[in-house]
Formats: C-alpha cells, sequence, structure tokens
C-alpha cells in the first residue's frame, strides 16, 4: 500500500514547536537541518519527518525507532536501513506532506499553486543538463521532481529522465486548495491519503 500523510500548519507555531523539538532529533540530522536557509524551512523538514515516523508506526512497524535509522545515499536520498519503507518529504507553503510505501520505491513533490516560475529560463537550464522535457506549468516541475526523487538520482537524472518515467505510475492528489502534489511509484498500489490537524502534530512531537 501507498499512504500519503499532509497537514497545513501554522507556521508561527511550528516554529515554536520544532525549535524544542529538534533537541531530540540525531546529531547527524541536526547538522542536516543547518542547510535550509530559513527557521520556516527547518521547521517543515522537521514536521515532515513527523508524519513519516508516524505512518511507519501505525501502518508498518509499531516498533520502529525513527531518527537513527536515517541514512541518504549518494545523491543525498534519504533512506531507512535495514527497513522496506521508502518514503518522500515535501513541502511548500503551509503545506508538509509525505508519502510511503512498503512496496515500492516512491517520490512526491508538492507546489504552491501561487509560485512565480521562468518558465523560458527553467527550460534553458534544463535542457542544457541534457533533460528533452519542456516544462509548462507547476504541474510539469512538480512531476519531474517527483520522478527524480522516486529514483534517487537527483539532477543527475535529468539526461535519462525519459528513460526514469518509464513504467512508473503518476497520480496527481487533487483535493489539497491552493497546492499542487504529483507523486511517482514503481507500484500500482492505491494512494490512501489522510490530513493532520495542527493539534495532531503537536500531540505527535510531545509525544516523540
Amino acid at each position: 500500500m501507498v499512504y500519503l500523510n499532509y497537514t497545513v500548519i501554522d507556521l508561527k507555531e511550528v516554529i515554536v514547536l520544532t525549535k524544542s523539538y529538534v533537541n531530540s532529533l540525531e546529531f547527524n540530522y541536526q547538522k542536516r537541518l543547518l542547510k535550509y536557509k530559513s527557521d520556516i524551512s527547518r521547521s517543515c523538514a522537521i514536521v515532515g519527518k513527523v508524519l513519516l515516523f508516524d505512518c511507519i508506526r501505525k501502518n508498518f512497524d509499531t516498533r520502529f525507532q525513527g531518527d537513527s535509522a536515517f541514512s541518504y545515499n549518494r545523491y543525498g536520498k534519504p533512506y531507512l536501513r535495514g527497513n522496506a519503507v521508502d518514503f518522500s518529504i515535501s513541502h511548500a507553503g503551509k503545506l508538509v506532506s509525505c508519502v510511503c510505501s512498503n512496496e515500492g520505491s516512491v517520490g512526491m513533490d508538492v507546489e504552491s499553486q501561487d509560485r512565480s516560475f521562468k518558465f523560458s529560463f527553467l527550460n534553458s537550464y534544463l535542457k542544457k543538463n541534457g533533460l528533452n522535457y519542456t516544462i509548462s506549468s507547476l504541474k510539469d516541475w512538480a512531476l519531474l521532481e517527483a520522478v527524480l526523487k522516486c529514483h534517487g538520482t537527483g539532477l543527475s537524472g535529468l539526461s535519462i529522465f525519459s528513460d526514469l518515467i518509464r513504467g512508473l505510475h503518476i497520480s496527481e492528489i487533487k483535493g489539497i486548495e491552493g497546492y499542487i502534489c504529483m507523486v511517482a511509484s514503481s507500484t500500482s498500489m492505491p494512494i490512501v491519503t489522510k490530513q493532520y490537524a495542527m493539534q495532531e502534530i503537536r500531540s505527535l512531537m510531545r509525544r516523540t
């Protein structure tokens, strides 16, 4: 099965919550958080992990230990050591989301519909990096990101994008007002979605 958890956060509250929660995270992950340029981005990344941990414990492994199982491939894609669950975390604006599955690889990207994009500049950059694929909408961009995340190649996969997307199952998750959400998966299993209220996020962060 494929599970997609998401929440629309209160930015100010989440920043306060995560500043106290971050000390419970593994030290190496705390160092990785420094790459984010703002408190909001760091906080959204942490909330994404909270959604992931809850998803795994409820659907796959009640004894999951969380942060200590994290590792990263050479392109920076996170994975869980000794665990068959694959996952992808994405956030934009006030939306934080996580998709995970034990049936195959998954990748997801979310974009705020009010995001401004210079598609001509973007397509020029992508073409120089070997991508024979034209981005004309945020949905196109989210699809590209989801496919690259599914394979865990990062931008190094641009030149072989047509090969990467072949055989994947592409889904647009509708109903999240103001956002575009695209999921790429190697499995045809249905996607089960769950929205978390801020109260649930608050409770999870206090229990973890």
